[in-house]
């Protein structure tokens, strides 16, 4: 699948750069007192938490204090060693506490997430709120669920012990179904809240179209009580895409949202040829149960 694709070029792209920033370490010349020194750190994986051939790291994400770290792990064989429940599925979710020095496994506190209807067999992307290490939320697949979508977002707000489902990848009022996802970000908390956003592509068979990329959006308040809703449905969304969004791979929130309500992500007008497509960024404004994107939200159209 797309994503697993993208997934995994991420992963070899962190795994080439960790090998050739160590082979610069070692030829480099004397290092200045006030200048950056690089220094060998093992990375977490199947065996050993090093990186070994058939593990990847999907994706990664770093708490605020800079010593909380999650990280998501797949492979292409049955993964050995990673707690009880990772053993017959192609996933894990590693946690460190100390800046990647040290890892432990929370791959079952995400399959025993309360309310999951059915375990993940992968998971794609992790995030974690700016001002909370302890608030995560991970994002994966299970095509054997009987939900509308395969796709499943789960969230904790103490540090991975313990995750809840967050509902549905659906919008019953758009109405449109999320089929693929490449990306996840959590805002900072305003009023109490957490704005979870995903980004990827819509169920064509469902709802509107002709173009499924989108961004879907959770207001995680007490605790995840709301629905996932379509953010295409806001005024001023693809304004000034000629071709509109095929796919949405990339989603994040400003680090001053509790200010301006900013949001942004890239989107892709023709996601399936790799020769024509091209990006597009678009910026939004997510405010109270609302939203506008582009000119609509005070911004110049898609660029």
């Amino acid at each position: 699948m797309k994503n697993k694709r993208i997934s995994k070029i991420l992963g070899w792209g962190l795994s080439t750069g960790l090998i050739f920033a160590s082979v610069a370490a070692i030829f480099a010349g004397p290092v200045a007192a006030d200048e950056m020194e690089w220094s060998d750190m093992n990375t977490p994986s199947w065996e050993d938490l090093v990186i070994v051939p058939g593990s990847d790291i999907y994706d990664y994400a770093i708490g605020g204090d800079g010593d909380v770290i999650y990280a998501v792990l797949g492979s292409d064989v049955l993964c050995n060693g990673v707690g009880d429940v990772a053993e017959d599925h192609e996933l894990a979710l590693v946690k460190s506490d100390d800046g990647g020095v040290t890892w432990s496994d929370i791959t079952d506190n995400v399959q025993d997430a309360a309310n999951l209807p059915t375990m993940f067999e992968y998971l794609i992307a992790v995030a974690v709120a700016p001002d909370d290490e302890d608030w995560v939320a991970v994002v994966g697949y299970d095509h054997d669920s009987a939900d509308p979508s395969p796709i499943s977002v789960v969230a904790s707000k103490d540090g991975g012990d313990n995750f809840s489902y967050t509902g549905d990848m659906e919008d019953v009022g758009f109405p449109s179904v999320l089929e693929v996802v490449y990306d996840i970000a959590v805002s900072i908390e305003v009023d109490g809240i957490h704005n979870i956003a995903v980004a990827g592509e819509v169920d064509r068979s469902v709802g509107p179209g002709p173009e499924d990329g989108t961004v879907y959006r959770l207001e995680a308040g007490t605790w995840l009580s709301a629905a996932w809703e379509d953010t295409r449905a806001y005024l001023g969304w693809d304004n000034g895409i000629t071709l509109g969004s095929d796919a949405v791979i990339r989603c994040d929130f400003s680090k001053n949202f509790d200010i301006d309500d900013t949001v942004v992500c890239m989107s892709v007008d023709d996601f399936d040829d790799w020769d024509r497509g091209r990006p597009w960024l678009q910026s939004g404004i997510w405010e109270g149960g609302t939203g506008t994107w582009n000119d609509e939200a005070g911004f110049p159209d898609a660029v």
